[in-house]
């Protein structure tokens, strides 16, 4: 009897050292994952120079997402890091930076952010690493490391035609930089105009200019006296502030249809004396948080905005649409492949997406066009400047909606 008592009691206290040390152990596992040093995504941005304003925008929504996903628990409890570098707007700068991301054997880089920059570097990523350009300009080939953000501009522009072609409007005339992104305006607005969807419609005048230049009066002349109905503007940042600038001046009252990448609250601030009722632009879908259904778009998009909220982001303009959806793709490749993933199998995971909702849209890379959406992610938008936001006046496509 005593005997028996004794065993158990040793029993007991062996039963309560092994569930100490389970405890220990379990609080040591805990003390090292939180030791876990972050997850670094390397990140190039435009911070500064001529379109800084891309940039500095596009990193104070890639600074508030890292928050909100390591709010969340990270990757897999590790913490995340953008480790965001400025090119200055500078091609040569871009590719120092990528060459030294190359050298360091770095799997995926989340930029860099203008179409200048991600066509100098393009063809550096031929081997990878996998290069998520944040502009909807650059156009990478199918197959390759370089991925690209946002919608193309051959359906921006697709959409914008759309939608005036839907109000009843025919004569059109074009203004275009000969900087990349006006090149590439350009080319599409071409080929919009040569669909036999728009065989009624026509281009009465074409011009170009300079983003350097200070004025745009000749051109503005020669557009109203050809008489158009609507204007598509194909330029972005203090560019487009100039043709705004020459339109007023000219006394032209026709709507303007430009790209998403004026739809930047600063840009707007400066435009705020012109006559921005005629403001139409290429928009986002995640601008429609008021008219969407219910469903995982407008769950995610809802996430998104409490997102901001928590980090006081005030609004949400184009550089989120361009910054937002490229970071959390990344993010859910290495969630699901590991941190120590390859580039090939990154891009690999990438080519393979489909069903990914983002605040964009459902994303979609089996096209080929390394972008993962397609014109169905075009919502045509109007400045209102008394609510100080973009309406939808469209449906995703760019046909008019009933009310507008």
């Amino acid at each position: 009897m005593f005997q028996e008592s004794a065993n158990a009691l040793k029993q007991a206290h062996f039963r309560t050292i092994a569930a100490l040390l389970a405890l220990i152990l379990t609080g040591l596992a805990v003390a090292a994952r939180a030791a876990d040093p972050p997850i670094v995504i390397p990140t190039i941005l435009s911070v500064t120079g001529p379109v800084g304003f891309i940039g500095s925008g596009e990193q104070q929504f890639i600074v508030a997402y890292e928050k909100a996903l390591n709010a969340a628990g990270g990757i897999n409890g590790r913490p995340v890091h953008f480790d965001i570098k400025d090119d200055q707007s500078n091609p040569q700068i871009t590719i120092q930076l990528v060459n030294g991301v190359i050298a360091s054997k770095g799997q995926v880089i989340l930029g860099p952010g203008n179409s200048s920059t991600c066509d100098a570097t393009g063809p550096l990523v031929t081997n990878g690493p996998v290069m998520y350009c944040l502009s909807p300009s650059f156009h990478p080939a199918r197959g390759t490391y370089a991925f690209t953000a946002g919608v193309s501009t051959q359906d921006n522009v697709a959409a914008l035609i759309r939608y005036f072609r839907g109000k009843g409007l025919t004569r059109f005339a074009q203004i275009t930089s000969i900087d990349a992104s006006g090149q590439d305006g350009d080319r599409w607005i071409k080929a919009a105009m040569a669909l036999p969807e728009n065989r009624s419609l026509q281009i009465v005048d074409a011009e170009h200019f300079s983003p350097a230049d200070l004025t745009v009066d000749a051109q503005m002349t020669r557009i109203k006296q050809a008489n158009p109905q609507a204007l598509l503007a194909w330029t972005a940042g203090t560019a487009f502030v100039t043709v705004v600038r020459g339109y007023s001046d000219s006394g032209l009252e026709i709507p303007i249809g430009t790209s998403t990448g004026n739809m930047v609250y600063p840009e707007m601030k400066q435009l705020a004396n012109y006559n921005d009722r005629n403001f139409y632009f290429a928009g986002f879908r995640f601008f429609e948080q008021d008219t969407l259904r219910n469903g995982p778009l407008k769950d995610g998009v809802l996430k998104f905005y409490r997102a901001l909220a928590d980090d006081n982001v005030q609004h949400a303009d184009a550089m989120a649409g361009t910054s937002w959806d490229a970071a959390a793709i990344i993010v859910s490749a290495l969630r699901k492949l590991g941190p120590n993933a390859t580039a090939t199998q990154i891009r690999d995971y990438m080519l393979d997406l489909s069903g990914y909702v983002g605040i964009n849209g459902v994303y979609n890379f089996s096209d080929g066009m390394q972008r993962g959406l397609n014109v169905s992610a075009v919502t045509v938008m109007h400045w209102d400047r008394k609510a100080e936001k973009w309406i939808p006046v469209s449906l995703p496509g760019g046909a008019p909606r009933a009310a507008n």
